[in-house]
């Protein structure tokens, strides 16, 4: 089923390039996909550098902004998929505004986004 969805957004935004509803369906794709997501192999990982603050200083991997942002969610009571939300949401909201700053076919860059790059971002 899923990936029915997701070749149905990479369709829309085929056929729909200039589409605002088009925009907010793939995005709505990749959230879900991006945010949602618990069956990657390295979620255990991150969510226990993430429940462990202390060890995600030295070692992981991982970046100043992250950490900081992990941190402060960590600090609010959020667990690891409230975070991912979170991260997702402001991802994807910059990968949106960038699009539609510098394009008028935001759906069509979602969608060639989805396509193969997306996949990358959300092992990781």
């Amino acid at each position: 089923m899923g990936s029915l969805v997701t070749l149905l957004a990479i369709g829309v935004g085929f056929l729909k390039r200039h589409s605002a509803l088009a925009s907010f369906f793939i995005l709505l794709v990749l959230w879900v996909l991006f945010s949602l997501n618990t069956g990657n192999a390295d979620y255990q990982g991150y969510e226990y550098l993430y429940n462990n603050q202390m060890f995600a200083i030295a070692g992981s991997g991982q970046t100043a902004g992250y950490q900081f942002l992990s941190n402060i969610c960590y600090q609010l009571g959020f667990d690891y998929l409230q975070f991912k939300c979170i991260v997702g949401t402001l991802g994807l909201a910059l990968l949106f505004l960038f699009a539609r700053r510098y394009t008028n076919n935001a759906a069509f860059v979602l969608a060639l986004y989805l396509v193969i790059p997306f996949f990358y971002d959300v092992v990781q």
